[in-house]
Parts: structure tokens; sequence; C-alpha cells
């Protein structure tokens, strides 16, 4: 899922990985959460792969991700009530 995004400092657009955006937001909250998700990731690219084990892997990415994601959003809100 890429988006396109103007700066809003100057006219440049620049293209923005929404999933990425994600696993480095569950990489920062959880570093455990982005390793599983990096490993299911690394798994699902390995070659002759069944349909079951890409099932498997793929729900394991999306679970680690989502938990890193929640995660993430509870950190960031524990910051942002100290301020």
């Amino acid at each position: 899922m890429h988006y396109m995004i103007q700066c809003s400092n100057c006219s440049h657009v620049h293209t923005v990985d929404a999933l990425q955006l994600a696993q480095q937001a569950s990489r920062w909250a959880c570093p455990i959460c982005g390793v599983v998700t990096d490993y299911a990731q690394y798994e699902l690219a390995q070659p002759g792969l069944s349909p079951e084990a890409k099932d498997f892997w793929t729900a394991v990415f999306f679970a680690g991700l989502f938990v890193g994601l929640v995660m993430a959003a509870d950190r960031l809100s524990r910051t942002l009530d100290r301020l």
C-alpha cells in the first residue's frame, strides 16, 4: 500500500509505504514483535513455499504486526500523557 504525500514545507511529493511504516512502529514499540514480523517475512520469501505454509506465515506476520502496533499506540499514548 503506497501513498503519495506532499511535504508541508516544500513541493516535493514522497511515496510512503504504509506497511513499512507499520513495521517500523512495531519495531519501535516492541523489538520482539519486530523480529517476529521480520522472520515471517523472510519465511514468506522462501521459494517453493506450500500454500498452507504461506497462509501460516502470513498469519504470523500480521499477528506480530498487529500486536506491535497496539503496543506502539499504547506507548505513544503514555508518552503523550506525560507531556
